[in-house]
């Protein structure tokens, strides 16, 4: 569960069948466009984490000497 969505009135039975499945629907699309988001997020944080690797990987292959691969990784 994501979140909820309430909806009231003070009279029962105040929403028609047909209402509360629009809110039900509109409910589902919410939570959705929200998981949507967070796994961007995380697609996001996880390339992010393989650049940096792809970079590092790169500077320690560039060179036998490690000075010089300090050197690039610190700089």
């Amino acid at each position: 569960m994501i979140g909820s969505l309430n909806l009231g009135k003070e009279q029962p039975g105040a929403f028609k069948p047909i209402q509360v499945d629009v809110a039900y629907e509109a409910a589902n699309l919410v939570a959705i466009a929200i998981q949507q988001v967070r796994l961007f997020s995380r697609v996001e944080q996880q390339a992010t984490k393989a650049r940096s690797l792809n970079q590092i990987s790169r500077t320690l292959n560039s060179s036998l000497d490690p000075e010089q691969i300090l050197q690039k990784l610190f700089s």
